[in-house]
């Protein structure tokens, strides 16, 4: 999905609870990288499709291959400002996340080839010596992991089922399961920071997050995978400084018997323990206050990766702890 600056379309935003309550927590599952597999089969034997896209589409895929030659040959002439050719190429980024691509035109023009493709952007090694800034690579890597994983439709919100209440759909909105990501997983892989979602529910689609309602999403036994600042329920105690928070986990329910910690809370702490270090991804949401500000304006955003370093205890009946987490 793509990251905040695009404006994308809106849904409305409610502010989540934070103890996981809907998804299974058991066991970590494998996620490897796009970027770290061998091209797929449908893009290194593309199939012609039976009615042939508009070539204004093929001219607007040749547009970034040019785009990005055009800047290695002022590179290697020793021209120093560059910013001319950031600026198309970047400008045609975001234009493309928007485009309904065809793969057998993005497979012609080579675009995920490290030679040819997107990988110039943000692969060193294949970028001819020039240092891209970062919102351009990931901009391309965000570009590149969606063609990779054959996902070319433009809807932000593509496999939300019950979006739109009608006589025929039952409960709420819900994903469907072909569209589904895997969550169970610790760092951020294929997501990139600025990476933005109009629901909650649209980030647990594409694997950032592990719980429809949920503020914290974990692994039991191994940690919490995944956070989302939002609303003020804890705003006594959390704070947010931008490369450092301080977020409560969840208090003990009242009259609850024979219960430590809550699920939230233990995997936070489990977090805390690990060592080396296990990072948390951490998501920041519209519903946050006001006076917030490094809250995105509307929707839910991926700020990266942050490290659960300490933690102070605020109340011993209700198990209510705070916890530091720092960038």
């Amino acid at each position: 999905m793509p990251r905040i600056s695009k404006k994308p379309r809106i849904e409305a935003i409610t502010s989540p609870s934070r103890d996981p309550e809907d998804e299974d927590s058991e066991g970590e599952v494998s996620k490897p990288n796009a970027i770290e597999q061998p091209l797929p089969e449908w893009y290194q034997k593309p199939r012609k499709p039976s009615i042939m896209p508009t070539r204004a589409l093929e001219a607007r895929l040749q547009n970034i291959g040019e785009f990005i030659s055009n800047l290695k040959k002022d590179h290697q002439k020793g021209v120093t400002d560059l910013t001319k050719h950031f600026d198309k190429i970047l400008g045609e980024l975001h234009d493309l996340e928007f485009i309904k691509v065809n793969p057998f035109f993005l497979a012609r023009k080579r675009l995920l080839d490290n030679e040819r493709g997107l990988p110039q952007i943000f692969r060193q090694e294949f970028s001819g010596g020039i240092c891209y800034p970062q919102y351009i690579q990931d901009d391309a890597k965000l570009l590149y992991t969606r063609w990779f994983n054959q996902i070319f439709e433009v809807d932000l919100f593509k496999g939300i089922l019950n979006m739109v209440k009608s006589p025929e759909s039952k409960g709420g909105p819900k994903i469907d399961e072909k569209f589904k990501q895997e969550w169970r997983y610790f760092g951020n892989h294929d997501l990139v920071n600025g990476q933005w979602w109009g629901s909650q529910l649209a980030a647990i689609r594409d694997g950032a997050h592990g719980s429809a309602q949920g503020g914290i999403a974990g692994i039991k036994g191994k940690g919490a995978t995944s956070i989302v600042l939002s609303g003020d329920m804890y705003k006594e105690t959390d704070r947010d400084e931008g490369d450092e928070i301080w977020y409560s986990g969840t208090k003990k329910p009242t009259g609850s018997i024979n219960v430590d910690y809550t699920d939230g809370t233990q995997q936070l702490l489990d977090s805390e323990k690990q060592n080396p270090k296990q990072p948390v991804r951490v998501m920041r949401s519209a519903a946050l206050p006001a006076s917030n500000r490094y809250k995105p304006k509307k929707g839910f955003r991926f700020d990266g990766l942050y490290e659960i370093l300490s933690h102070r205890v605020i109340d011993i009946q209700t198990k209510h702890l705070v916890f530091h987490l720092k960038r």
